[in-house]
């Protein structure tokens, strides 16, 4: 069965952790499509009433800007997560091209860990600082500030478990690059 991260793996009940991770980090790959796809729909419908109601009533909404924002925050930091998963972020390999074989899985499995360590030191500290600011509230639509900040700690944990998952699945080699035809957005 093949869920999208460009691996095809047999059908039923994960029998071992790293194939509960594979598939916890194809879950969280296939929420997150959608949780964009609908953050985006309501950001356009939301952005669209602002430039209604400004342009053609003279008068505009004051939430609107502000929930438009943190939606656009949030699918920054998901669709970050959906790029990693797909193997889709910029990358300089240059010099790792023209490295041996062995000497390259070597340096792509440090550098898997490096990026590894940053996403889970990145979680911790948008847990903190979304506690940090869990007392404010945003100027026009009230809302907790710690809603618009959680985005760090969320969309941070989900690389960490695509980041994980692709170390145990690939050993240091490159993220496979999805085929346009995986990608359902």
């Amino acid at each position: 069965v093949n869920t999208g991260g460009g691996v095809a793996r047999r059908s039923g009940p994960p029998n071992s952790g790293m194939e509960a991770l594979i598939l916890a980090s194809d879950i969280i790959n296939r929420v997150t499509e959608y949780l964009i796809a609908v953050m985006m729909g309501t950001m356009t419908i939301i952005i669209a009433l602002q430039v209604f109601t400004r342009y053609v009533l003279s008068d505009s909404l004051t939430w609107t800007e502000e929930i438009g924002r943190y939606l656009m925050i949030w699918i920054c930091f998901l669709g970050s997560a959906m790029a990693l998963k797909y193997g889709e972020h910029i990358s300089v390999t240059f010099i790792e091209e023209r490295l041996p074989p062995r000497i390259r899985q070597g340096v792509g499995f440090v550098i898997a860990l490096t990026v590894l360590a940053f996403f889970a030191l990145a979680t911790w500290e948008g847990v903190l600082m979304t506690i940090q600011v869990s007392e404010q509230q945003a100027p026009a639509t009230w809302i907790n500030m710690a809603w618009a900040y959680s985005c760090i700690p969320v969309g941070c944990f989900f690389m960490m478990i695509h980041s994980l998952a692709h170390l145990l699945q690939h050993r240091g080699n490159p993220v496979p690059v999805a085929s346009s035809g995986e990608r359902p957005l």
